[in-house]
């Protein structure tokens, strides 16, 4: 069966047994990933569980949350995949996770926070490092990401985090399309960018040159799940400020015929494949 929409409490139980968990059933909860699809495999009871990241929830295929929340208030055991559910369900509603998922664009934290999760005997669990950071895996992670950046975009006191993953992925993505640019000095990741994220219609500004760059990027505040989620921020070496069903919106530089071998940048559509 799956997972049965519940009020924003549905995890208060889970919460509560979690604390209380002994140092050595906290070590012992597993990381998990998660295939193309998004589907988990879980052990809960002995047996293997299936749950996938779907929308804005950890869909549960083998409880059902209602019940299973009351058997957990008479004292019944805690299911693992409960404890899944419930980390997942924090990382999306609240700011922890987003907070250290946004500067960390290669993922090569990641052993650092599980080792720091480990070591310190989970002496602020569950909340210190973001339990999302340390029990899923790196395609996981993603989909929570993916899932709570379109929550906090449309909360005031979180839409912060949002702009932030916007620029450290987007600034990345910009300094490898320049690599087949030969305008301006090297190294790539030298030249300025500034990058702001809102509404508004996507545009670049600016010109790269031997004698000084500079570049401004007004990048959607969908960017992060449209363009760099699927994998679409650089395109035919083309740094993408937007994606639609109209296709992509790329950068390309041309020579201005200014001084110093300047180029300045133009919007160019590109149809995407069916």
């Amino acid at each position: 069966m799956s997972a049965t929409v519940v009020p924003e409490d549905r995890f208060a139980a889970v919460w509560g047994r979690l604390r209380r968990l002994d140092i050595e059933r906290r070590n012992a909860v597993a990381v998990i990933e998660c295939d193309g699809d998004g589907v988990a495999e879980i052990r809960c009871g002995g047996i293997i569980h299936r749950a996938t990241a779907s929308a804005v929830e950890l869909q549960l295929h083998d409880h059902d949350l209602v019940a299973e929340r009351s058997l957990l208030g008479l004292g019944a055991e805690l299911p693992a995949c409960l404890i899944y559910a419930a980390v997942y369900d924090d990382a999306v509603d609240g700011a922890r996770f987003l907070r250290a998922w946004a500067d960390d664009v290669e993922g090569d934290r990641l052993v650092a926070a599980r080792e720091d999760w480990v070591g310190n005997y989970w002496e602020y669990w569950p909340t210190d490092p973001a339990a999302a950071r340390v029990l899923f895996g790196p395609r996981l992670q993603k989909r929570v990401a993916m899932d709570a950046a379109r929550r906090a975009a449309i909360d005031p006191a979180r839409v912060s985090l949002v702009v932030r993953a916007t620029q450290t992925r987007a600034r990345r993505a910009f300094v490898r399309s320049l690599a087949s640019v030969d305008a301006h000095r090297r190294p790539d990741a030298l030249v300025p960018v500034r990058i702001r994220v809102g509404t508004g219609t996507p545009e670049v500004r600016g010109r790269l040159s031997q004698g000084g760059s500079g570049v401004d990027l007004r990048l959607p505040i969908d960017w992060l799940w449209t363009v760099w989620g699927p994998g679409l921020a650089v395109v035919d070496d083309r740094f993408v400020l937007a994606a639609g069903d109209g296709g992509l919106r790329t950068v390309e530089w041309f020579p201005s015929g200014g001084p110093a071998s300047e180029h300045v940048p133009e919007v160019v559509p590109v149809r995407r494949s069916p």
